[in-house]
């Protein structure tokens, strides 16, 4: 997926093209296992090996995609 791709992926971003800041609560996608999950999740740095890793990953997977938390509505 290119960037000029991810304008048709409401809002999502490919971990190939961009990661979020570190420690910045985001929400992403992991897949693995035949299935796919959006979870909230953090950055939260390399491993020696060079893989990225997240505050809640499931190991058997791979985040994919990750996007922006929406700001609060005003009440």
């Amino acid at each position: 997926m290119s960037k000029t791709d991810n304008k048709n992926c409401n809002g999502w971003i490919s971990t190939s093209d961009a990661l979020p800041p570190l420690k910045t609560r985001v929400l992403i996608v992991e897949s693995g296992a035949g299935r796919s999950t959006i979870r909230i999740a953090k950055l939260l740095g390399q491993a020696q090996s060079g893989a990225w890793y997240w505050s809640a990953q499931d190991t058997a997977s791979k985040v994919t995609h990750w996007q922006p938390l929406p700001q609060i509505p005003e009440l």
